[in-house]
């Protein structure tokens, strides 16, 4: 459950792949799944992706497993303000980890957010 305040902002970045239920019930931050050195035929992550997410942000590098993303949850492409905020995070990541910077941007981003803020509200209460 990862959770923003005023100026102090979570970031997690992840290398490789995850498992299920990445994000769930993420209400700030950022998350950053790269995807680095997967074998064929894995997922970027499992099932459950974001489930319960109303706030934050999770970019997804390359293809991914559209049927295992909430439904509450919508895919869009990078604004340039992603697109900076993002490069910053990969930069650090290629300094910590030797990786090349120009190879993983080279695949292509999107970013998922929550379509609401309140994903379960409907069933507390009447419509």
């Amino acid at each position: 459950h990862m959770k923003e305040f005023q100026s102090m902002k979570p970031v997690l970045v992840i290398g490789q792949n995850t498992g299920s239920f990445l994000g769930e019930y993420m209400s700030g931050g950022v998350i950053v799944l790269l995807g680095l050195n997967m074998k064929k035929g894995e997922k970027l992550f499992g099932t459950h992706c974001a489930s319960g997410m109303h706030g934050g942000k999770i970019y997804v590098r390359g293809t991914y497993p559209k049927e295992n993303v909430s439904p509450n949850i919508k895919a869009v492409s990078l604004t340039p303000e992603d697109e900076a905020e993002l490069t910053v995070y990969v930069k650090n990541y290629c300094k910590y980890f030797d990786a090349d910077f120009d190879k993983i941007m080279k695949k292509g981003f999107r970013k998922l957010i929550p379509v609401t803020s309140r994903p379960y509200a409907n069933l507390y209460t009447p419509n």
